[in-house]
């Protein structure tokens, strides 16, 4: 942030910018001073509340070595990327994450399975209707990417084969080629 200014004779602000890197806020004179010292804040604000976002994955054929059985979660053992505070992993855990902070999140996850069935987003224990995929056939990947509100402080949130179905899934190693396949878990807190 840098501040640049214009005096006149008796030391009063007559005019300059204040400059952010993000916006520039004119000042025209002393009166719309703590106007703009306000817009200051406001965009100061904007900037520390950046998007939060934390990315987790696994890689087939050393991770979910075991197939997901019904009830059970799909395992992200990787962290990837990361910024904020407000998304981290559940202790040790594998398979749950926290967020840490009420507001609205985008949840996107996205795993090659060898059979048909569903996955879902379970938060706090209860599955979120919306975010169940499926496929009816054998091979393939299940993709979901859907807006969830949070409304309470460290919630849980983990990809869950839901309660219900037929069978347990087997997350695809190498499919469609030599190298291992990946299925990940993109958290983003929006606000």
């Amino acid at each position: 942030m840098s501040f640049s200014e214009a005096l006149g004779q008796d030391g009063k602000i007559l005019s300059g910018f204040i400059n952010t890197s993000n916006v520039v806020i004119p000042i025209t004179n002393v009166t719309s001073l703590q106007t703009n010292l306000n817009l200051l804040n406001s965009e100061l604000e904007a900037v520390t509340n950046k998007q939060h976002f934390a990315e987790f994955y696994a890689l087939m054929p050393s991770d979910n070595a075991v197939a997901v059985a019904v009830g059970d979660s799909v395992d992200f053992p990787s962290d990837g990327l990361f910024f904020g505070d407000s998304i981290e992993r559940n202790g040790v855990s594998d398979f749950e994450f926290l967020l840490k902070a009420i507001g609205t999140y985008k949840i996107t996850f996205q795993a090659s399975i060898a059979e048909a069935g569903q996955l879902g987003i379970l938060l706090n224990g209860a599955l979120v209707a919306k975010s169940v995929v499926g496929k009816a056939s054998t091979g393939g990947q299940l993709v979901c990417s859907c807006l969830i509100d949070v409304t309470v402080v460290d919630s849980t949130l983990s990809i869950v084969n839901p309660l219900g179905n037929i069978g347990s899934l087997t997350l695809t190693a190498s499919a469609g080629g030599a190298s291992a396949v990946s299925s990940n878990l993109l958290i983003e807190r929006l606000y």
